[in-house]
């Protein structure tokens, strides 16, 4: 029944009874299911930010005392083996700062021996982008029909400094792209019509730095 301590099953038979003529005996059957452990995990905090150390502990106990030093514990995201710790006082750990932004379920499993079964946990470990913030500024507003303007979205964020690419928005069509640099990510246009046009700034975000859009700026061409 799992429990640790062995249950027997009797059968008793006499000469002539439902065992067959001239059987007469006991039979014994030891079931035993072995000393049985119990693993639980838990992490530093969830959700997290991407590159923050992330500390997850599993603590494995049983029912027939305390469990040996030394023994296996592996860490899994998903079917991915992260890390293979050893048990120190029932429990072994594992820190990291490489999981990617998205949810994570990491599993740590007790490998247990010839005398003790093996046990395991999940926890979900959800991992964040950094926020950002996007700022859109014109060079000259208003402007007269063809005259150039240059358009610059300014990308912040209390992460790593934000890359990849600023797509610009008159009116909801895209007019154009440019990659970030130091923050900032510019386009000249003459293009622009006449009368009002609202322009937005989108940044598209990277695997640290997530999506983020400026307000809009009208910018009025005469």
């Amino acid at each position: 029944d799992g429990d640790g301590k062995p249950d027997v099953l009797v059968s008793n038979c006499s000469a002539g009874g439902a065992c067959g003529g001239g059987i007469s005996g006991v039979v014994g059957v030891l079931l035993s299911y072995g000393p049985t452990s119990k693993t639980s995990l838990h992490g530093s905090g969830s959700p997290s930010l991407v590159d923050a150390p992330i500390t997850f502990t599993a603590q494995v106990t049983s029912n027939s005392g305390l469990v040996a030093d030394g023994d296996v514990v592996r860490f899994y995201d998903g079917s991915k083996l992260l890390k293979t710790a050893t048990t120190s006082g029932g429990i072994a750990q594992f820190s990291t700062a490489a999981l990617a932004a998205g949810t994570h379920s990491i599993e740590a499993l007790y490998f247990g021996h010839s005398s003790l079964k093996r046990s395991s946990a999940v926890v979900t470990q959800t991992v964040k982008k950094y926020a950002t913030t996007t700022a859109l500024i014109s060079s000259l507003n208003p402007s007269l029909s063809g005259q150039a303007v240059t358009f610059t979205a300014h990308v912040a964020t209390s992460g790593p400094q934000p890359t990849g690419t600023v797509n610009f928005f008159d009116n909801g069509l895209r007019i154009g792209s440019a990659v970030l640099n130091s923050g900032n990510a510019r386009l000249t246009t003459s293009a622009l019509g006449l009368g009002s046009n609202s322009l937005v700034a989108v940044y598209v975000g990277n695997a640290k730095s997530a999506k983020s859009n400026s307000a809009a700026v009208v910018q009025t061409v005469q």
